[in-house]
């Protein structure tokens, strides 16, 4: 058993560069005073490091691809996982994910995929254009099986038949428009 007692005004522990070990618990009763660039390690794979930037960071483990961090909150009667965040980089949400006036950038063409419960015939919305924005919609990967493209211009474009239920209305001028009003009837 290891007992170390701090007694008197300076009150903190100087170890010079030593190491201190303990098999038991370490109840701090202040706060945990570290110098920037150092580390809180657990183990040989995860730390937590505050650098000179005023950057917090968050070393996961090496050893898996499974790895990572995974936040539990507390609902009242048991801890629930929130947030997981693994070593491959993929993040899960076990809830919604709320933005106040701010925003959502996906860069480089990435696509916000719409999946169902079968995890089959996802849809995507993705930005395809290189130097002119282009909104595309699709199935399936991310720019293949292209359905609509909004192109920056403003030009529609649809991959198949478009349905309209009646009529089809000239901007401005609601007494000018064109379609059916009854089956095989056109106007």
């Amino acid at each position: 058993n290891m007992s170390v007692t701090v007694t008197g005004t300076k009150r903190h522990l100087d170890l010079n560069s030593s190491t201190l070990t303990t098999t038991g618990n370490v109840t701090v009763g202040g706060d945990l005073l570290l110098d920037l660039n150092d580390n809180i390690r657990f183990g040989n794979q995860l730390a937590i490091m505050k650098e000179n930037n005023g950057e917090l960071k968050f070393y996961g483990g090496t050893n898996s691809t499974d790895g990572g961090f995974e936040f539990f909150t507390w609902d009242g009667s048991a801890y629930n996982s929130s947030f997981t965040l693994k070593n491959n980089n993929n993040a899960t949400f076990s809830g919604s994910i709320n933005l106040d006036s701010s925003h959502i950038n996906i860069d480089g063409n990435g696509a916000v995929i719409f999946d169902n419960t079968n995890n089959n015939n996802a849809w995507y919305i993705r930005n395809g254009g290189t130097n002119a924005a282009t909104l595309q919609f699709g199935l399936g990967t991310p720019g293949s099986n292209i359905k609509h493209t909004f192109a920056g211009n403003g030009d529609v474009t649809f991959a198949a038949s478009l349905n309209i239920p009646q009529y089809i209305y000239h901007s401005d001028d609601t007494n000018t428009y064109f379609g059916f009003e009854n089956n095989d009837e056109y106007r």
